[in-house]
């Protein structure tokens, strides 16, 4: 028995001893390679606020290329000074990169509910731009407003570029629409929806901002994608809670770190000396109404405080006065032409009644609007192209009838200009058509001699006489210039010869 049991024994220790020397080898880790693993998607997280991670990324003064779903650019960032710059595939809200310089910026990164299978799990948002450098140079520059400060948030006039919508993805404004906002230093919160006016309150605290979630509108009806984006651009100002300034861009925040809001720096266009065209107007039943499709409405404002431009149908004209953002404008005066379509003398009438409406005007980028005493709209504006000789209508709204005087036509008759590429001008003198030969060397101009139809006119009285005075003076135009929307022909003394603006392209039978 005893000898049976030392015999197990040892055939017990000499297993273990087999198995700790094959433990041994299996345990003797390999050699790593001396490659350096990048998370991408982990950054160092310095702050925890809400439920988005504060961490401070470092950005390089230019783009790479970079393979991802195919070629593309990629940011170059970092998370500490000292290390290598990494690629990165996102993008980061808010921030604005300008090539040549190197970045120090705070962010805050959230998680994506249900990211798409070829997009990020992580969003990445501007908090601060702590540091802006030149590339290559130690000491940094100052940077243009990127701390979130309430004076920087109160001195600008903004306009949105850009809104969540209900699933919180990012979207830009429609097409041809301004929405715009003013943070005032007296803590109010105003500006346009595009269809109609908002005011409110809000406070701040450093970078935190509340909204006060009582909002005052007018009450104009739209289209519904405006209206729509109108609702959405409102619902977003409530949860705001932290804003952030790069730049010129505007980001609004919720408690989460979510972009609501995107603003730009708006650039104001000059009331003067800018040829304008109509985009909407109050129909005076309290609808906001578009121009008829293949009509023009244009208006002109001058130095001297008159307004004129064209309906498509007839040239008006009237004086205004501003004082501060406060306008009036006298009840214009018009040619009687009759309008081919019923709808377009109907537009007309609704326009110039609209325009005389006016209380206030406010400038927003290319966008000019006059409002009502009430806050509600009047008429909207759009800058057009600026004007050439060339490639215009133009309508004459006064002209020299060589006895010292400069006159406008009479009423129910209508000259036209018109101006061609191949060197000759056409026209409606009132009865007949007319030709001939233009050259230009400069502001200086010749044009004629000039042929006409044969045409005889009985109505209105005075209808040939006004033609013969309008052909003698356009042929002793010696220079040009086209200024506040206005073509000028003068002659070589610096006579006026003939006034006129943009109109309506007319088609005339031969």
């Amino acid at each position: 028995m005893n000898k049976k049991f030392s015999i197990l024994m040892i055939m017990l220790i000499a297993g273990a001893m087999i198995l700790a020397a094959c433990g041994g080898r299996v345990a003797q880790p390999e050699e790593p390679e001396s490659v350096e693993q990048i998370d991408e998607t982990q950054p160092k997280v310095t702050e925890l606020e809400g439920s988005g991670e504060m961490v401070t990324m470092y950005v390089g003064s230019e783009f790479v290329d970079c393979e991802g779903e195919g070629p593309q650019t990629c940011m170059l960032i970092k998370y500490s000074p000292d290390e290598e710059y990494q690629l990165f595939y996102n993008g980061i809200d808010g921030f604005t990169f300008e090539p040549g310089y190197e970045y120090e910026l705070k962010v805050r990164v959230t998680p994506v509910e249900n990211p798409p299978a070829d997009g990020s799990s992580l969003r990445y948002t501007l908090v601060e731009q702590v540091n802006k450098m030149s590339a290559g140079e130690e000491e940094s520059l100052p940077a243009a407003d990127v701390t979130a400060g309430e004076t920087a948030l109160s001195g600008t006039a903004w306009v949105l570029e850009a809104y969540a919508d209900a699933d919180g993805n990012m979207v830009d404004v429609l097409p041809e629409t301004d929405v715009t906002a003013v943070f005032g230093e007296d803590g109010s919160l105003s500006g346009s929806s595009d269809c109609n006016q908002y005011k409110t309150s809000y406070e701040v605290d450093g970078e935190s901002i509340n909204v006060n979630e009582t909002i005052a509108t007018t009450m104009m009806m739209c289209s519904e994608p405006a209206m729509q984006q109108e609702a959405a651009y409102l619902a977003n100002l409530v949860p705001v809670a932290t804003f952030a300034i790069s730049g010129d861009k505007l980001t609004l925040h919720d408690a989460n770190g979510h972009p609501l809001a995107v603003y730009a720096v708006q650039q104001d266009t000059s009331l003067v000396g800018i040829p304008w065209q109509v985009s909407h107007y109050n129909d005076g039943k309290g609808s906001e109404t578009t121009v008829i499709n293949d009509t023009t409405i244009t208006a002109v404002f001058d130095e001297d405080g008159n307004i004129s431009g064209n309906t498509s149908c007839n040239t008006y004209g009237a004086s205004y006065e501003i004082d501060g953002a406060n306008m009036t404008i006298a009840v214009p005066m018009s040619t009687m032409m009759a309008c081919m379509d019923e709808a377009v003398g109907e537009q007309e009438t609704a326009y110039l009644a609209a325009l005389s409406t006016a209380a206030t005007y406010s400038l927003q980028g290319d966008t000019l609007e006059l409002r009502t005493a009430d806050g509600a709209l009047a008429v909207r504006y759009t800058a057009a192209e600026p004007m050439s000789l060339t490639d215009v209508s133009w309508d004459v709204t006064s002209y020299n009838n060589g006895r010292g005087s400069t006159v406008s036509p009479l009423i129910d008759t209508v000259l036209k200009m018109e101006f061609l590429d191949d060197g000759t001008i056409t026209g409606n003198a009132g009865c007949n058509r007319y030709f001939g030969p233009v050259s230009e060397d400069g502001e200086n101009i010749n044009i004629g001699p000039l042929s006409a139809t044969l045409a005889l006119c009985s109505e209105p009285e005075g209808i040939m006489a006004q033609e013969q005075e309008f052909l003698v003076a356009l042929q002793s135009a010696a220079t040009y210039t086209i200024r506040d929307g206005v073509l000028d022909l003068r002659t070589a003394e610096g006579s006026t010869v003939v006034l006129a603006v943009p109109g309506e392209p007319e088609t005339f039978d031969n």
